[in-house]
């Protein structure tokens, strides 16, 4: 069709994915045509972006309380919920130019298992050069990310930091990500276990105080857990500069503070969780930044 006058056409991309059979032989090969909505502009293309969606630390939460309390878990799902949404707006999209063949993937399906998600001898940097393989390393670090936020606490610091490289990736980022997927299959048997002790919730903070001489900005990290199992993790990169330790710790200690802060609002709205909610106990291995904290909080 023509397109109307002062519309500007989004462009396209084939989505392809592979459906696998419960033996893990291929059933079906899959193709979806999507627009680039990532190029719209608020106020001009649409106006509303609001989605009900949960959080998948809600989830966890959730699981943890049922085991706390021996209850069944019953899931719903409305299939395909997000493509019969109706539109307010009209969006035209550009025709597709072709398939495009991939090439042959970079695999690491034999390399050797690892025991750590991060090698200590491995430098990483801004890559000057040329960049190595740009697209699969960010298709590879979505997926990593996907693992993390779901039940993989123990590479968030890992995948937070190669994340940082992805718009120019060397082949020390290549290394250090092959080096992830190495630990992920050593440790294809982890996974979240939530126990009926202890029934309370809890969190650990700490921080990696510049631990690079090129980066000046420290490393946040927090987990809360209840049962036994983590509900809520998170690492990143501090929006500030740390003049010490106990400043970087005491920054940590804000993110994990608004976090517990969001968890007991919401264990708030829990009808068979203890109310009044308990004051949560945040875990810091630096006494400075304790000290700190209680003194701000006298």
């Amino acid at each position: 069709m023509d397109l109307p006058p002062g519309s500007t056409p989004l462009g396209c991309k084939w989505i392809l994915k592979r459906k696998y059979k419960a033996d893990g032989s291929i059933d079906k090969y899959k193709a979806r045509l999507v627009a680039k909505g990532f190029k719209q502009k608020e106020g001009l293309d649409f106006f509303d972006t609001y989605s009900p969606v949960t959080r998948i630390t809600s989830i966890r939460v959730l699981i943890a309380i049922a085991a706390l309390y021996d209850l069944e878990i019953h899931q719903m799902d409305v299939k395909t919920a997000f493509l019969n949404g109706e539109l307010d707006e009209e969006i035209y999209m550009e025709q597709p130019e072709g398939f495009v063949v991939p090439g042959q993937e970079k695999k690491a399906y034999d390399s050797p298992p690892a025991k750590t998600p991060v090698d200590l001898n491995l430098h990483l940097a801004k890559n000057k050069g040329e960049s190595e393989g740009q697209i699969e390393y960010s298709r590879i670090i979505g997926s990593l990310m996907y693992i993390m936020n779901c039940t993989r606490p123990d590479i968030a610091y890992a995948v937070n930091k190669l994340s940082r490289f992805t718009s120019n990736p060397s082949k020390n980022h290549w290394k250090g990500l092959i080096r992830v997927l190495r630990y992920l299959k050593y440790t294809s048997n982890y996974g979240l276990h939530y126990t009926r002790y202890p029934a309370v919730l809890e969190g650990y903070s700490d921080a990696n105080w510049i631990s690079d001489s090129k980066d000046t900005k420290s490393t946040s990290g927090y987990v809360f857990t209840i049962g036994g199992g983590a509900v809520s993790w998170k690492s990143s990169k501090q929006t500030c500069i740390a003049r010490s330790t106990m400043e970087s710790e005491f920054i940590a200690l804000d993110k994990a503070g608004e976090e517990a802060e969001w968890l007991r609002n919401f264990l708030e709205d829990i009808p068979c969780w203890t109310k009044p909610v308990p004051a949560i106990m945040i875990h810091c291995d630096s006494q400075s930044a304790i000290g700190r904290a209680q003194k701000w909080y006298v």
